[in-house]
């Protein structure tokens, strides 16, 4: 018989260490191994257990919770001695991932990011999800520290946005020099142009630097930029009702409306 919400709660809060982590690694497998779950999370595995880790304030339980994280995260990396083993367990990875990707406190992330340094989960999938880009997901969603340049090479060979976002984020995370994030600044507007990223990351900016700072730089960078990348930017600037830091030509705007 299934348990109720607070059953449910009640009897992690019963768990030892072990149990828990036991509990933990066969729910990411989608295996009812101790109770099923309550009712609507039966095939959203992570989202279940980190409402569990976010609903749930008793600190034994969100301490062993994040060091059962770590563990998982660990023991993954033999995962990746071993094709055949990744493509086994490619569900479980995708699920272990999405946990990662949703828990903020979880901070110690160097397995992954090891993992993420290997292109190991390349060519693998699950759900129709490329587990590479959901491990650069679950590292961008709590600004990953780190190596900038290794996502900043990447970013420069992917179009996906997910590596901008690791780029940005490690460059914002990690206190860089402005003069970092805007020697690459026109590869992180074509990424994100058109998009509402580009919004939060130019708010991003605005908020850890003294927003003159962010226009004048912005300023400074004109004749590298190309029309659309100045416009992408002047409409960011616009969402945040700032002016537009870009004066685009009456002539290029002929150009588009003719072409």
């Amino acid at each position: 018989m299934a348990l109720s919400k607070q059953e449910t709660i009640d009897k992690m809060l019963s768990f030892n260490y072990k149990e828990s982590a036991d509990w933990i690694r066969s729910r990411l497998h989608g295996d009812d191994k101790y109770f099923p779950v309550f009712e609507g999370y039966e095939s959203n595995l992570s989202k279940f257990l980190a409402e569990a880790f976010y609903n749930i304030k008793e600190e034994r339980f969100r301490n062993n919770f994040l060091e059962i994280m770590d563990d998982l995260t660990t023991e993954l990396w033999s995962f990746t001695k071993n094709d055949d083993y990744i493509k086994e367990n490619q569900e479980y990875i995708y699920e272990l991932l999405s946990l990662c990707g949703r828990i903020g406190e979880f901070k110690r992330k160097s397995m992954l990011y090891r993992i993420a340094l290997s292109g190991k989960l390349k060519g693998f999938y699950a759900f129709d999800k490329d587990l590479h880009l959901m491990l650069l997901r679950a590292l961008a969603s709590y600004s990953v520290a780190g190596d900038c340049e290794f996502w900043i090479d990447r970013m420069k060979d992917d179009s996906n946005k997910y590596y901008a976002n690791a780029a940005f984020y490690a460059l914002l995370n990690g206190k860089y020099d402005p003069d970092v994030l805007f020697d690459h600044m026109d590869i992180f507007i074509d990424r994100f142009q058109g998009e509402i990223d580009l919004v939060l990351g130019i708010k991003a900016l605005m908020n850890d630097y003294d927003p003159r700072e962010i226009i004048k730089r912005f300023k400074g960078i004109d004749d590298r930029l190309n029309p659309a990348q100045k416009e992408a930017v002047n409409n960011a600037f616009s969402e945040m009702k700032y002016s537009k830091p870009y004066r685009i030509s009456l002539k290029i705007d002929r150009d588009r409306e003719s072409g």
